[in-house]
């Protein structure tokens, strides 16, 4: 039975491995400590910072340059590239 419940922690590390199923909520984890707004660059260095994995700083950096007012944006921002 255990093998059909979800938690969210499953749900993190499947976005975690898989770049299709990032989610905001697994992006935002990685951005903690980021000072918004924030420009992509300041995203894709936090998240380095946090040692966000590959799938994560992929999406980073297909997100649009500019400048993000806080997590919601760049929930917006990412929910858009995939």
């Amino acid at each position: 039975m255990a093998g059909t419940e979800k938690s969210g922690k499953s749900a993190v590390e499947s976005g975690i491995r898989d770049p299709g199923k990032t989610s905001p909520i697994v992006v935002e984890k990685f951005l903690k400590g980021v000072s918004f707004p924030a420009s992509k660059r300041d995203l894709i260095q936090q998240a380095r910072n946090n040692n966000a994995p590959d799938t994560v700083m992929q999406l980073l950096n297909k997100i649009a340059d500019g400048k993000y007012n806080g997590t919601t944006d760049v929930a917006k921002e990412t929910a858009a590239v995939k």
